[in-house]
Order: C-alpha cells, then sequence, then structure tokens
C-alpha cells in the first residue's frame, strides 16, 4: 500500500535500490511525494530496475532541490536518453546504459537456467523462470 511505502521509505534509509518490475501498480512508484519523504535522510536513490518507476521530473528536481542527496540510472524515462534531455544536467547524478545485469557470469547464468529448463521440458515438468503474463513479469 501506499502507507507501506511512505513508512518504508520513511524509516531512515542511507540508499535506496529500486529493483522491481515495472507494473501499472509501479509506474511512478517514486515521485515527487516519495521524494519529500526520502529528503529526511537525503537518501540516495539507485534505480536498476525499469525508467518508468521513478517519476523523472520529479527526480530532476529532487536532485536540483537538494531534497536527496544523489542518485545512480542504470535505466532512465525515455530510455534511450536522448542528446540535450534535462537528466544529463541535473545535480549529483550518474547515468550507466542500463548494464548493472552484466557480470563475468552472466552468460553463464543464462545458459544455465535455459540448460535447466530444456531438461524440465524433456521431462514434463514445470519451467522456471516463468513470465506471469497476469503479473506482468
Amino acid at each position: 500500500s501506499k502507507a507501506d511505502l511512505h513508512a518504508f521509505l520513511g524509516s531512515g534509509l542511507d540508499l535506496l535500490v529500486v529493483a522491481t518490475p515495472l507494473t501499472d501498480k509501479t509506474s511512478h512508484l517514486l515521485a515527487a511525494e516519495e521524494f519529500r519523504i526520502l529528503s529526511a535522510k537525503k537518501t540516495f536513490v539507485s534505480n536498476i530496475a525499469r525508467g518508468p518507476i521513478v517519476n523523472t521530473d520529479d527526480l530532476i528536481k529532487a536532485l536540483d532541490d537538494g531534497l536527496i542527496r544523489g542518485a545512480a540510472l542504470d535505466v532512465t524515462d525515455p530510455e534511450p536518453l536522448p542528446e540535450g534531455h534535462s537528466l544529463w544536467k541535473a545535480k549529483n547524478l550518474l547515468i550507466t546504459p542500463h548494464i548493472s545485469g552484466m557480470s563475468t557470469s552472466y552468460t553463464e547464468r543464462i545458459l544455465g537456467i535455459l540448460d535447466l529448463n530444456l531438461e524440465r521440458l524433456s521431462q514434463g515438468k514445470r519451467l522456471v523462470n516463468v513470465v506471469n503474463k497476469k503479473e506482468g513479469y
């Protein structure tokens, strides 16, 4: 609920890492009201999920007004971020090119899931990491 989210955001966070799927319920989950709550601790915000979870205009205002200490975005809204967009000029912001999921073991992990699912498929078993179309992730 919104009340639960606000209680969590107001619990004295130094760092908030956004790693939730983008659904109708999570679109603009973080906006002006949430940044005001985070301002009490000057929380640093990192979004590694999906750009539209954070209201871009409200984030820029929170950064420029010093409500939050800073932000790191591996995803943006819009994406790709066009040249000249106001996010490029925002204070205390680090932008990376949607690479936070990459690691030296990324390909190995993906192939491991594929191998497991091929085996499970051949045995008539339920697959792992299946998207729930109703939930949207």
